[in-house]
């Protein structure tokens, strides 16, 4: 049996807190590992040295960031059948599925190997009389993602990714009923390269969300997840600033509808048992999509990963 901790600093670390939960194996509903749930001081040390790690990574130029992406792409395609199996045992996806769900994640880290231009700042040349100004992109420093169960290889990748891109370390709470797959993920990011600290992971239930949510340090939060628990998060948000009322904090939050089957009067016996067969071990689940119910694309303006996880610093100049 697995014994799932934590992977703080580059390595993994035994939960302290002494509490645990099983992780199933859905296929046969048998016990396939325990994952430790940590407490807010577990939290608040995975943030230290989250912390601590940064500056240097956002020093880094933008080129060198996106070559840890390219190598870990090359890392996981290496792994494609181990993970998709990995993924499938813990969550109860087809082995098809599980590979389509790695995939979609990986389209997001190709996106953002385009970060250093999407990071390119603007420069206006006379805005106004004798008047020059200009902005830049910058890393927000710690950021954090809490992501749902149902995708555990997208979703950590649609926010690892684009946070990592753009110079900021990234500390990751995932489901702690599918913990394997990101915790294989952060592995991998420490073998392509990515500095020890930038990437953290934190297993556990409410009492991380809440650490989240509570600490100054973490500088902006994407979700994924359910509308109630997108509604317990959003007075942390960057409207009203998180617990502790100083610092405003920005957040992306995704919700998930669930997918339902309609039969008409028309339908085909043969082909209507041979698809709602598939659906039952697959896509009949929640799937994601945008508040404004339409899914988001990471290349437009608004969802570009420079947009959602660096800084704009604007700046005029007079002559």
């Amino acid at each position: 049996m697995v014994d799932y901790g934590h992977f703080i600093g580059g390595k993994h670390v035994a939960g302290t807190s002494g509490r645990k939960q099983d992780v199933l194996q859905p296929m046969d509903g048998t016990v396939r590992a325990t994952v430790a749930l940590a407490s807010a001081q577990e939290l608040r040390a995975a943030v230290e040295n989250a912390k601590a790690a940064q500056p240097a990574w956002a020093a880094t130029n933008p080129q060198r960031r996106v070559r840890v992406l390219m190598r870990f792409l090359e890392l996981v395609n290496k792994e494609y059948d181990s993970l998709a199996e990995l993924l499938a045992r813990e969550h109860g996806k087809t082995i098809a599925d599980a590979r389509g769900d790695i995939q979609r994640g990986l389209e997001v880290v190709e996106v953002c190997i385009g970060a250093p231009h999407m990071m390119k700042g603007e420069f206006t040349d006379g805005a106004g009389p004798g008047i020059d100004v200009y902005s830049m992109r910058q890393a927000l420093g710690v950021v954090a993602g809490i992501t749902p169960f149902n995708f555990p290889a997208m979703i950590p990748l649609w926010k690892i990714a684009p946070a990592i891109a753009c110079g900021n370390a990234f500390i990751l709470k995932p489901s702690e009923r599918d913990p394997g797959v990101p915790l294989r993920i952060a592995e991998l990011f420490l073998e392509a390269g990515l500095p020890a600290g930038i990437l953290n992971v934190v297993n556990g239930d409410k009492t991380v969300v809440d650490a989240i949510l509570d600490d100054p340090d973490i500088k902006a939060v994407g979700f994924v997840g359910s509308t109630p628990i997108a509604q317990y998060q959003e007075p942390y948000d960057h409207h009203a600033g998180c617990r502790h009322g100083s610092d405003r904090r920005r957040a992306d939050r995704r919700r998930l509808r669930f997918g339902r089957r309609t039969l008409h009067g028309d339908f085909g016996r043969r082909s209507c048992r041979s698809r709602h067969g598939r659906a039952a071990d697959g896509k009949a689940g929640p799937a994601c999509r945008e508040p404004e119910g339409r899914p988001g694309r990471p290349t437009s303006a608004r969802s570009s990963p420079a947009r959602r996880w660096s800084a704009s610093r604007v700046t005029s100049t007079s002559a």
